[in-house]
């Protein structure tokens, strides 16, 4: 078992116990809610998608201003031009109050620059075609030959 777990780790964990929601997690925090460690490694090891959680210094900026940010985005593209692109925000994705989020950022070639996220990580690869599919004017950068990017 892993014995060196980062505060990243934790806060993804409370993130899926409390159904990513930041008021949950933050009152189960101040609270000192325990979690036993066969449930916390559980969380840990659920992750499948590239995430950043609210407490990273990498998480997107216009998404800690938003009521209710997500305590955790899972991810695809690139997370670092968040801080300088535009930002979508779709309401109600595929049937629940979960959010999808598009970071769009167009280069001087007229390529852009993306990252898509969302709350819930069934529902990333969905969001991802959805999006690339409904949204082609906008000429995406094509990131599947670059190395996966690392979770932060």
């Amino acid at each position: 078992m892993k014995e060196d777990i980062t505060d990243d780790e934790i806060v993804f964990a409370l993130a899926m116990k409390y159904d990513n929601d930041l008021v949950k997690v933050a009152d189960a925090m101040m609270n000192n809610r325990v979690m036993e460690a066969d449930e916390l490694f559980g969380y840990i090891n659920s992750a499948t998608e590239k995430y950043v959680t609210h407490n990273s210094s990498n998480y997107p900026r216009a998404l800690k201003v938003e009521n209710k940010p997500p305590v955790v985005v899972f991810y695809d593209g690139k997370l670092d031009i968040c801080n300088n692109a535009d930002l979508l925000i779709f309401n109600g994705l595929f049937g629940t109050e979960k959010r999808g989020f598009l970071f769009a950022a167009e280069d001087e070639n007229g390529e852009c620059d993306w990252m898509i996220g969302c709350e819930n990580q069934e529902h990333l690869n969905d969001l991802i075609e959805k999006v690339q599919s409904e949204l082609k004017i906008l000429n995406f950068k094509d990131y599947s030959k670059e190395k996966d990017l690392t979770m932060s």
